[in-house]
């Protein structure tokens, strides 16, 4: 770890050093790139092949419109496989609106065009899904509530009218209703019943689209759940693990942890508030998400949200005023003093160590002590070589991007510039 004093000298070597670091994994040839990225798409092609020998694969990626450069070339090369697609493969790919600009659009007319000239290579289809219908609306709405079609006519066209057919915003408004007990379950009756439509309409006037439904419905929950949920959405990422969101979460003392307690502070809570002071209770906590179907588990004490419209939704808890990259800056500040921990523990986590250079880079335009800059220089650093490792050579120049943009983000003095 860099120890950096006050004056010019030191910022100069230690500056001259990382970036002699810098430069020469940047220097790493295209040549060594290109080769190591066939090794990993020929081991994919080889196990594919292998597998569908006897058995037909179907290979499924979701959410292509988040992948780089890199996967897109991995999928081209395994769908202009001629040996896999001669066997029995279907690949399934599920993606939102692309840009123009996106790989995976280049990807799909290249494959148009390659299968005209080859037989061997298929025809890439395109299968837009569009939005639920009313009748679609009808039918879903009629099995949530267990009643005949004709009994939810009129609520259905009401939910198809403020959903425009969003069979996620269906889901999610029919629960919104039942929170806030504008649909009942008769004891007496044995059925589900609601109230008149136009107190429904007025109610949820304000949901205007699937955020803002889903922003509302978290402003519910109690003040541990939107804390863990807000701390979790600042990530940027769906996937979470329980330990790293409570070494995340501010204590007490931290400004942090008021500004993100202040979005609780204008729902009035129906019950007492609880401390996260152990990893015990956030996990209840997380469990209580689970239930509101805010997150999902997916391993050991690890969640995911259920939606990134539920991350983009916990965003809006930040009060109005607050810069995002400012509670960044303090969670990052969290999780790199457990990375401290961590090493001087002698415990290697990589996803540690990736998880602090995402949140602090954005924020490090607001660091302004020249020994945390160089700090985040060297874990920049340190996530650039752990990238090229894995081959992932993109996120790599990204981090070293991020280092050699801070060495230039001196006070003046003449040496840190150089």
């Amino acid at each position: 770890r860099l120890e950096a004093s006050e004056n010019g000298a030191a910022h100069r070597r230690a500056s001259y050093r990382l970036s002699t670091k810098l430069v020469r994994i940047s220097s790493q040839s295209a040549q060594e790139q290109r080769r190591s990225a066939e090794k990993i798409r020929f081991a994919l092609r080889e196990l594919l092949r292998s597998v569908s020998r006897e058995l037909p694969v179907v290979f499924t990626i979701e959410d292509v419109q988040r992948t780089g450069p890199e996967s897109v070339a991995m999928l081209r090369a395994l769908l202009a496989d001629q040996y896999s697609i001669s066997r029995r493969f279907l690949f399934v790919v599920t993606f939102r609106p692309l840009e123009a600009t996106h790989p995976f659009q280049n990807m799909i007319q290249t494959l148009g065009k390659l299968s005209k000239e080859s037989r061997a290579i298929t025809k890439p289809y395109t299968v837009a899904l569009s939005a639920l219908t009313e009748a679609n609306v009808l039918d879903l709405v009629s099995k949530l509530l267990h009643r005949e079609r004709e009994d939810v006519r009129e609520l259905a066209a009401l939910i198809f009218s403020k959903t425009a057919g969003n069979a996620f915003f269906v889901v999610e408004f029919v629960r919104l209703l039942d929170k806030k007990e504008l649909v009942n379950y008769s004891v007496i009756n044995c059925r589900w019943e609601w109230v008149h439509l136009s107190k429904i309409s007025a109610v949820m006037e304000t949901s205007v689209n699937v955020v803002d439904l889903l922003a509302e419905k978290i402003r519910s929950a109690s003040q541990d759940v939107k804390l863990a949920l807000l701390t979790a959405a600042a990530f940027g990422v769906s996937l979470f693990s329980a330990q790293t969101i409570f070494k995340a979460i501010p204590g007490e003392s931290d400004g942090a942890n008021q500004l993100i307690r202040r979005a609780s502070t204008e729902v009035q809570m129906k019950q007492k508030t609880s401390s996260l002071s152990t990893l015990e209770a956030l996990i209840c906590v997380l469990e209580e998400a689970v239930d509101e179907g805010y997150v999902e588990p997916v391993g050991s004490f690890k969640y995911k949200f259920t939606h990134d419209r539920v991350r983009e939704a916990a965003m809006t808890l930040l009060p109005l005023g607050v810069d995002l990259n400012m509670l960044r800056l303090r969670i990052g500040r969290q999780l790199h003093s457990w990375l401290r921990q961590l090493d001087q523990e002698g415990i290697d986590d990589e996803s540690v160590l990736i998880q602090v250079v995402v949140l602090l880079n954005p924020a490090s335009y607001l660091i302004q002590d020249n020994a945390e800059t160089l700090d985040l220089i060297e874990l920049n650093y340190r996530a650039a070589e752990r990238a090229i490792q894995r081959s992932s050579f993109f996120p790599a120049s990204d981090f070293l991007r991020a280092a050699i943009n801070l060495l230039g983000d001196g006070d003046g003095d003449s040496a840190w510039n150089n």
